[in-house]
């Protein structure tokens, strides 16, 4: 299992039909790959996370289309993809006794899987 900190982007948005279109259109626009995002339910607004390969680039894409964005430092955790992984990976995160403030993941037809975690103490 690997984990290394990264840099989440959070871009707050009205809860709207192609809210989230208009900002992963934006990214792609600007070149920007992301290794992962997710858009949980809101009310009249939401926030966008947003984990970019190129942080700088993402967030200057974003602020240049009129967005207002905001970082987080977040966890990216790579481990085999079979199962117990991902109870493995939290399992160490709580032994440490930090606490989970949201993580969400994915996995592909490959032999690993990607989980993106916010800790907090």
């Amino acid at each position: 299992m690997g984990m290394v900190k990264r840099t989440e982007l959070l871009v707050k948005t009205k809860n709207e039909k192609g809210a989230l279109a208009k900002v992963l259109n934006c990214l792609a626009e600007a070149g920007v790959n992301l290794l992962g995002f997710l858009c949980p339910p809101a009310g009249k607004t939401g926030t966008i996370h947003l984990l970019p390969e190129d942080v700088a680039r993402a967030a200057a894409a974003l602020r240049k289309a009129g967005y207002k964005v905001d970082r987080a430092k977040v966890s990216f955790i790579t481990a085999e993809d079979k199962p117990g992984s991902g109870a493995k990976a939290i399992s160490d995160i709580s032994a440490k006794k930090m606490n989970i403030e949201y993580a969400y993941a994915t996995s592909g037809k490959g032999t690993e899987f990607g989980m993106i975690v916010k800790t907090g103490r």
